[in-house]
Formats: structure tokens, C-alpha cells, sequence
């Protein structure tokens, strides 16, 4: 007997799966797609894959669908901020930027279903939301302005960076892969040596900031910019002097 079913419910397949295969799964579930029009309710937390295998998403939390619209529409204009939060989960495949991101955090507290209760709600493009008339007013109104959200914020804020790192180490401990680079120590040799060689100290800050080695690179940065203030100063006064010697 062959099996020719139109929907197929399929319920985490991958999550126990080596990285390698998981692509060889959801690649042959594709190919199965397209031959044979299969329906698939695919169940996963990952939201990555759910992209790759989905052409429409349905974002449940405790039981409630959330929010509902086609693939790209959900990833371009995420308007529930449960949906933000497992956006901005999603790891990005460059160590530098993953490190300095800033992810969203769902609060649940920010929704008042004291007086009126929420309810699943069409706001257009076949999108549709959960809330009360006040909130799916307010997803309307950003989502008809039509500007792409960004629910993932790389910083370059030196102090949400090395907060981030602090954190880090205290959740994962000394021996943590995510801890600072071994010599990422913030000599102050290193800042004198950028104060003498400023340009050199530029370039220096400039290497150890593509590295993460966020201590060296703020002490270089900080010496070769005195460094250069001074000799600019150095050289003003020596104008100032030839100029009056020469009058």
C-alpha cells in the first residue's frame, strides 16, 4: 500500500539531529513538497528553520497564537514583541556581531487584559495579531507605515559591550569559550607605546577591535589619541613661535 497523505504533521523532526543532517531533512522534505504538494504543519522552536521550510508562520506562547501572517511578512514587520524576542534569539553566523548583540526580552507585564480581553485580529496584508483594541491600533499604525522592523540591534556601545562580557563571565564561569581573549589584558605599556607611535597605535586599536580584544583596543585608542593631541599642540605652539620669530 502506498501512502500518498496531503498534510503531514511533523512535530520537532529535526531538534535531536547533527547540524549536517538536519540539512539533508529538511532539504529532502522540500523535494517532497514540490513533487508530491504536500502540506506540512511544522512544529519547531527555532525560528531559522521554521523560515527555510515555511511559506506561513504561526507564533504560539502558553497555548495562544500570537501572531499569524506569510514567511517574509512576519520577518520584516515581527509587530508582537513575543515575536521580536524569539527573532532577536536567533544566532547570527558571525562570532564578532553575535557578541555585540543586544537581544530583545519579552515582557508579558506590558499587556493590561484587566478590561478588555484580547482576540486574534486581521490588520491587513493577511497578517494577523493578538491584543486589545488598543494594541492592534498600534500595530496598524507601524506596520501601514511600511518600514521593515529590526528586532536584532548590533551595538557599538563600549560599555554594553564589556557589561555584556561581565555578564557573560559570571554566567559561564572562568574556563567559559565566551570569556575575554587570553592576552586581552589592557596593558598600560600598550597605551604608552600608542601615545609615542600614534599612528601605528590607530592601527593597533583598529586590529584589536576586529578581534574582540575590547581592553587592548580601548587602551590603544585612548593613548594614540593623546598621543596625537599633543603633538598637534607641539606643532601649533612651533607655528606660533615661527611666526612671531619671523615678524
Amino acid at each position: 500500500m502506498v501512502m500518498e497523505p496531503e498534510l503531514v504533521v511533523a512535530d520537532e523532526p529535526i531538534s535531536a539531529l547533527d547540524v549536517s543532517i538536519r540539512a539533508q531533512v529538511l532539504n529532502l522534505m522540500k523535494k517532497f513538497q514540490r513533487e508530491q504538494g504536500l502540506t506540512y504543519l511544522f512544529i519547531a522552536h527555532d525560528l531559522s528553520i521554521v523560515r527555510f521550510i515555511s511559506d506561513r508562520i504561526g507564533v504560539i506562547y502558553k497555548g495562544n497564537i500570537v501572531e499569524v501572517a506569510e514567511t517574509e511578512e512576519l520577518f520584516d514587520y515581527p509587530l508582537h514583541p513575543y515575536t521580536r524576542s524569539l527573532i532577536s534569539a536567533i544566532p547570527i553566523p558571525d562570532p564578532v556581531l553575535e557578541k555585540h548583540k543586544v537581544l530583545f526580552t519579552y515582557d508579558p507585564s506590558i499587556h493590561d487584559y484587566s478590561e478588555e480581553k484580547p482576540s486574534l485580529v486581521n490588520i491587513g496584508h493577511d497578517h494577523w495579531i493578538y491584543g486589545n483594541a488598543k494594541e492592534i491600533e498600534e500595530y496598524k499604525a507601524v506596520r501601514e507605515k511600511n518600514v521593515p522592523l529590526k528586532p536584532i540591534t548590533i551595538t557599538d556601545n563600549e560599555e554594553e559591550i564589556d557589561r555584556k562580557i561581565e555578564e557573560s563571565e559570571e554566567l559561564h564561569g572562568a574556563n567559559s569559550i565566551l570569556e575575554r581573549p587570553l592576552h586581552d589584558t589592557g596593558s598600560l605599556w600598550l597605551g604608552v607605546l600608542a601615545f609615542i607611535l600614534s599612528i601605528l597605535g590607530l592601527i593597533g586599536a583598529a586590529i584589536f577591535r576586529a578581534h574582540n580584544y575590547i581592553r587592548n583596543y580601548k587602551v590603544c585608542k585612548r593613548g594614540a589619541l593623546a598621543g596625537l593631541a599633543v603633538k598637534c599642540g607641539i606643532v601649533l605652539l612651533f607655528l606660533l613661535f615661527l611666526f612671531i620669530a619671523t615678524r
